[in-house]
């Protein structure tokens, strides 16, 4: 689903500044790509707070400087899918919605992407029967296979959704 300002065309995506979000309230991995090549990757780290509010707040404002401080061009991040406790839920929900709010703030263009979205792109094996272990491995594979590093699964997921955004525009 995209919102703010419509999508460039992939042309212009090679001089473009994409900020990927793997977002949660403990650990959210982020990539960079410049010019469509990943440039930088890391994990945004809170879970050693135990208080969850806390927790909540450290990683909005930790998500909020990666984004000014970068001063990406487009923002890119997960969808939040259904999950079996509600109120992890509506806990990314708050995350999806305030990473909306900065992007809109500082006049960022974003995107974000269900996870069998962006999986489906980068051909993912996923569906019935697929666990969400298996589908971890997967994008650690996949980020070791294609860009030769090896890292933690949110990383590596927020790798996996900043790349299948620059696939998909250039088949576009």
């Amino acid at each position: 689903m995209s919102m703010g300002e419509p999508p460039l065309p992939h042309r212009f995506l090679f001089i473009m500044k994409i900020l990927a979000f793997d977002q949660s309230s403990s650990k959210s991995g982020y990539a960079v790509f410049e010019e469509g090549k990943l440039v930088e990757s890391g994990v945004i780290n809170c879970s050693g707070e135990q208080d969850r509010d806390k927790r909540f707040s450290q990683m909005c404002l930790k998500i909020e400087a990666n984004i000014v401080n970068r001063q990406p061009d487009y923002v890119v991040f997960e969808d939040i899918s259904l999950q079996t406790n509600i109120s992890v839920v509506m806990l990314l929900a708050r995350l999806q919605g305030f990473i909306i709010g900065v992007c809109l703030n500082h006049k960022i263009p974003f995107e974000f992407f269900k996870p069998s979205s962006w999986r489906k792109v980068l051909g993912f094996n996923q569906g019935a029967g697929v666990a969400r272990k298996e589908l971890k491995k997967q994008a650690k594979d996949y980020v070791k296979d294609y860009f030769g590093i090896l890292a933690p699964e949110d990383q590596c997921e927020a790798i996996c959704i900043g790349w299948s955004f620059i696939l998909r525009q250039k088949e576009k």
